[in-house]
């Protein structure tokens, strides 16, 4: 009880506090390696100390009989002695060195402890045993300090960390770490994986205890399931650890395209069959929408593949899908489907079910019938058809019959009366001839003007990017009022435009009309961080940060700013910041909100590299 009042008031002994530090006071070494205890001896009350004499000890104790600390002495340094004495633990011996010198007048005196070549048995406690005096007093101080060390078989696995934790496109900075404490016998930490060209910036610090690395990568969707590989290497670039990250890289999905099964050109009644396919997505996709001219298919939510039965014009038209997860939501290109109607026009006079003769060219006579007459050959095709007395005349072209005796009975002879007939049907052939030649020209004529209207009409669908039959449009007539109700599905892109209520007679003219300018409320659009002079700088350099956004209705309100995801409370809520770079301290990844009334939107992250002196 007599030594524990004694140590309680030694001065310095809780009342005020001890001069000497060792930070960090747990160390890590492996077998083989060196580890250094740093400690520093600095004022006690304000004032220097002097006659200092110092001395490790390997598992101190308090000796009660000495009413002092005691155990395996390492080193002694005092003014008679600056050196590591033999240490009474053999296995130590040739492999302690005493780091400073206690003697000086620097205000923070070293008093470090290195141990090289350590073993498994050098783990234990250390302990530091200060003697002194300050001030006018010749009387002798004492104060006590220990640190634990752990010296384990094989180094440990350096510790890699990523930033943001959420990995994006875009840059990433990571951090590749190992505990090691000496400095005098410096090691390195690399890191591979993705090659040189995405590496922007490499620093690598040795500080309280611990050898790191940082490096900036600009990241991929490609890079998804790739690994990042942090090595730990001697001087000599052989290899003491490593340690593996595998890239768990979140983007939207890429590379939208819609498939068409059987192609893109059919006829009305045949099946559809539209595909959105990705080349890759993650996460994986959780929603898909299809569009048609631009305009949403609403009866076709969340599905991946659609199926139909084609009906014309109705399906005809600018098709793309939209794939959605966590990340974004793209938009395919558009493939356009024409759907044809069954027009079946002859191209040939075959077409008709005609058989023509092709003995002779030129128009065909019957043996019973004179030659035709001259012009007519002008209106026949290049291949006339036979005509028989038994096929003619058509019906509703009265001929007279024959008599049965030489006379006829009106009084005209045989021969007036083969005439007469012959005549008719001349003109029968000559109509005939005129009225197949004119169906060939007005069937040509029709093909033609068909296909020139379909291309109209795919012409004009392209240029309004507006399906008629999609609309939802409803007339009523009651109580005395005419209305049309049309749901249409507005954009922020629609703002400012007008829409027109025409009010027409059946002959479709114009009566009078009505015009309404939209004004369409929307959130921030297209955010983005504008960096000046850059985004790569020199420590004290000012950095100058806008906020820009493409479109707002109404304007922003409020702009908030992030860096690495933190909320920036210390930066006024403006469209543009600016402050003096300090080094690692101003290098991250920074992004910008805007505000309005209807919402807020967020820019995409604009990585800033601070780059300062490097440690090697």
């Amino acid at each position: 009880m007599k030594n524990l009042v004694w140590l309680l008031f030694l001065p310095g002994f809780l009342c005020n506090p001890n001069p000497l530090k060792i930070n960090p006071d747990s160390l890590v070494a492996w077998k083989g390696s060196c580890v250094v205890i740093p400690c520093q001896i600095n004022r006690y009350d304000g004032a220097l100390l002097r006659d200092i004499s110092l001395r490790w000890y390997f598992q101190p104790f308090n000796d009660t009989k000495q009413s002092d600390y005691s155990g395996h002495l390492l080193c002694n340094s005092s003014s008679t002695s600056r050196k590591c004495s033999t240490p009474s633990p053999s296995a130590f011996a040739g492999r302690l060195a005493f780091v400073g010198n206690v003697q000086n007048n620097l205000e923070k005196k070293t008093c470090s402890l290195k141990i090289s070549q350590a073993r498994t048995e050098d783990s234990g406690i250390y302990g530091a045993r200060l003697s002194a005096s300050y001030l006018w007093s010749v009387q002798r101080f004492k104060w006590f300090l220990n640190a634990t060390v752990n010296v384990t078989e094989s180094p440990p696995d350096p510790k890699m960390d990523i930033n943001p934790k959420n990995i994006r496109e875009g840059w990433t900075r990571v951090t590749c770490s190992v505990p090691y404490h000496c400095p005098e016998e410096p090691l390195g930490l690399t890191i591979s994986g993705l090659g040189g060209t995405r590496l922007t910036s490499t620093r690598t610090t040795i500080n309280n205890g611990m050898i790191q690395t940082v490096v900036i990568l600009q990241m991929t969707w490609e890079d998804h399931g790739k690994s990042l590989v942090c090595s730990l290497k001697r001087q000599n670039g052989s290899e003491i650890s490593k340690s593996t990250m595998q890239l768990d890289v979140k983007y939207a999905p890429k590379d939208l395209q819609v498939i068409a099964s059987p192609g893109t050109i059919l006829r009305a009644g045949e099946t559809l069959s539209l595909e959105c396919m990705i080349n890759s997505s993650n996460p994986e996709v959780s929603e898909y929408l299809w569009y048609k001219d631009d305009q949403l298919m609403d009866e076709w939510m969340n599905d991946k593949k659609m199926e139909f039965k084609t009906e014309g014009d109705w399906h005809s038209g600018a098709y793309r899908c939209e794939a959605k997860n966590s990340i974004g939501s793209p938009k395919s290109s558009e493939l356009s489907i024409n759907v044809q109607s069954h027009l079946h026009y002859p191209s040939d006079p075959a077409a008709s079910g005609l058989e023509p003769t092709t003995e002779n060219e030129g128009p065909q006579s019957s043996p019973l019938l004179p030659s035709t007459p001259e012009g007519v050959s002008s209106l026949l095709p290049s291949t006339s058809y036979p005509l028989s007395l038994s096929e003619l005349p058509p019906s509703g072209v009265p001929v007279p019959p024959l008599p049965s005796s030489q006379e006829p009975c009106d009084g005209r002879t045989l021969m007036e009366e083969f005439s007469f007939l012959s005549e008719s049907l001349d003109q029968i052939v000559k109509a005939q001839n005129q009225f197949i030649h004119s169906s060939q020209v007005l069937t040509s004529a029709v093909v033609q003007l068909t296909q020139k209207l379909q291309e109209a009409l795919l012409q004009k669908r392209q240029e309004t990017r507006v399906v008629p039959s999609k609309i939802k449009k409803q007339t009523t007539s009651n109580n005395g009022v005419i209305q049309t109700v049309v749901n249409l599905q507005m954009s922020w892109e629609d703002h400012g435009k007008s829409l027109i209520c025409s009010l027409k007679k059946r002959n479709w003219s114009e009566i009078s009309k009505s015009t309404m300018q939209l004004d369409v409320k929307y959130a921030p659009k297209d955010v983005r961080v504008i960096a000046s002079p850059g985004t790569i700088m020199r420590e004290g350099e000012t950095l100058s940060l806008e906020c820009r956004t493409k479109s707002s209705n109404p304007e922003v309100s409020e702009y908030l700013w992030y860096k690495d995801d933190q909320l920036m409370d210390d930066q006024p809520k403006l469209k543009r910041i600016e402050f003096e770079t300090e080094g690692d301290k101003h290098s991250g990844a920074y992004r910008c909100e805007a505000k309005n009334s209807v919402g807020s939107l967020k820019s995409e992250e604009l990585r800033i590299d601070v780059q300062c002196e490097l440690i090697h």
